[in-house]
């Protein structure tokens, strides 16, 4: 049996609706933190933030950035 260790952690989002939550799902899954993300998409945390919580949709740069980093989209 093989546990996914992110189904205990109250952060991460079972079924994802929105794109923030989507988002936070896939970089969990990929084992990254925020400020990895960040580092990987040149961006700041706040940026990442923003994306996955305060409903901010990432400009098309960074969509594409993303779906290279999360394999998403």
């Amino acid at each position: 049996i093989t546990l996914n260790l992110n189904d205990f952690n109250p952060k991460y989002p079972k079924n994802p609706q929105i794109l923030g939550e989507k988002l936070r799902k896939a970089r969990m899954d990929k084992r990254l933190m925020i400020k990895e993300l960040a580092q990987l998409l040149g961006v700041t945390e706040d940026t990442v933030i923003n994306w996955e919580v305060r409903g901010v949709r990432p400009q098309d740069g960074s969509l594409k950035k993303l779906k290279e980093a999360l394999g998403m989209f």
